[in-house]
Order: structure tokens, then C-alpha cells, then sequence
């Protein structure tokens, strides 16, 4: 099954109101964090091509004479395969051919991506509302327990704890406040 990534970006864009290049840095990190844990490697970087919605792996490795690590070496006949002007001492970027991460890796990206999600729309929750500091906002009761009563404020859900409510007023679900 094949899935447009570009697609799940712009779904997430119109329901989260996350920008799209903060979404692919959140991919690129999550894939990243996922490959080093899978490879030990420190030295990957990644790349989120737009047009085919692919994302490319990649290894900075030195070019050397003689290769003694080779995760982090590469002779200089095979940098010239890659790049005409490699030259001694310059760090190329090697495409990486990756297969499988791992069930264990790809949890970790899974449980990464949505935590910088989650970060990300923290984010733009606050930007909507750090201006209106001091200001009137109403909104929707969506549900009422013991603690307070939660307000539903379009994108977001609000809480209003017992405290600061007046012993006057009841609110009921539905009720707009």
C-alpha cells in the first residue's frame, strides 16, 4: 500500500494549523532519530523530496586514502562516483539504501513525530491566544465534571475549574458561555 505523503501533510496542515515545512523537519527528525537508533550511526542526514514524496537517507562520510571505518570513510575512487570534484579531506553526502528500520526504531519515530506534532500545535495554540490576554473569549460547554467545565473555543478545548466559576451560575452542555 502506497500512501502520498504529501497528502497526510496537507491533512494534518488543515486540521493541526501546522505549517508544512515545520511537518517535513518533524518527518526528516523522526526518521533520522529512527535510522541512528536502527544503524548507530551520528552521522545521517535526510531529505523530503516534494514532488515524488519520498523521503532519502544520507551518510556524511570523509574521503580518505585508505578506508578504517568504513560508516564513516570512503575511498576517493568511490567519492568520484559520486561527486567529479570530491577531492581528500572534503565530507560527502552518501545516499543511504534503507530497507527496513525495525519495529523497535519505528515505534521510536512513530512516538517522536507525534510528540513534536503535539509540540507543534501547542505552539500555534498559544500564538492564536497570547494576544487576547485580558480579552472576553466565549465558547461552547462541551462537558462538565467535578473539577470544572470544559469550553469548546473552535480549535481548541479550554478548562474552567470550579474555583474561578460563580456559585450562581450552572452551566449545562450545549450552553454557550
Amino acid at each position: 500500500m502506497s500512501v502520498d505523503l504529501n497528502m497526510v501533510l496537507e491533512q494534518i496542515m488543515r486540521e493541526k494549523g501546522i505549517d508544512k515545512e515545520r511537518l517535513v523537519e518533524t518527518i526528516k527528525s523522526a526518521v533520522i532519530f529512527a535510522s541512528k537508533k536502527r544503524y548507530g550511526l551520528d552521522n545521517i542526514e535526510a531529505d523530503f523530496d516534494m514532488d515524488t514524496s519520498e523521503i532519502k537517507l544520507f551518510v556524511n562520510k570523509e574521503v580518505v586514502k585508505k578506508v578504517d571505518n568504513g560508516d564513516l570513510e570512503i575511498t576517493l575512487e568511490d567519492a568520484v562516483e559520486l561527486n567529479d570534484e570530491a577531492e581528500i579531506g572534503d565530507t560527502l553526502s552518501v545516499p543511504m539504501v534503507v530497507e527496513d528500520l525495525g519495529r523497535i526504531a519505528a515505534h521510536a519515530a512513530k512516538q517522536l513525530l507525534f510528540q513534536k506534532v503535539r509540540e507543534a500545535e501547542h505552539d500555534v495554540i498559544y500564538e492564536n491566544f497570547k494576544d487576547k490576554k485580558g480579552e472576553l473569549i466565549s465558547g461552547i460547554v462541551s462537558r462538565k465534571d467535578k473539577a470544572g467545565i470544559y469550553v469548546d473555543l473552535v480549535k481548541t478545548e479550554a478548562f474552567l475549574p470550579k474555583r474561578e466559576q460563580s456559585f450562581r451560575e450552572n452551566f449545562k452542555r450545549g450552553d454557550r458561555i
